[in-house]
């Protein structure tokens, strides 16, 4: 760094601060991604940079970085029931759920 101060860009912006905000915000977004109970919604990473001169003299400018997520939110769960009449009395018994066989699981083996 000069005397005079860095020059202003994304990667000197608060010390290398914003980087760091998106960076980190992505690895949420992958993390988000990975959970199997998440939408597949897109997730959003937003930057934001205000940048204000301080007076009418225009010399200064104050700035302030912000970094918004927009992640998917909770898959919702979801189940059935059969609905019953049981000793004159209705009665819904929940469904167990039905696992399905892994791909090729039908396909007979070449190898003995």
């Amino acid at each position: 760094m000069s005397e005079k101060g860095e020059v202003l860009s994304l990667e000197t912006l608060e010390g290398g601060g914003a980087v760091e905000l998106v960076d980190n915000a992505i690895k949420d977004a992958l993390e988000n991604i990975h959970d199997i109970n998440t939408t597949l919604d897109a997730r959003k990473v937003i930057l934001e940079i205000v940048l204000k001169p301080l007076d009418e003299n225009r010399g200064v400018i104050v700035h302030s970085v912000k970094c918004n997520k927009k992640f998917a939110g909770q898959a919702t769960l979801r189940g059935s029931s059969n609905l019953n009449v049981e000793n004159g009395k209705l009665v819904a018994r929940i469904r167990p759920k039905v696992q399905l066989g892994l791909p090729g699981s039908n396909v007979t083996s070449l190898v003995k």
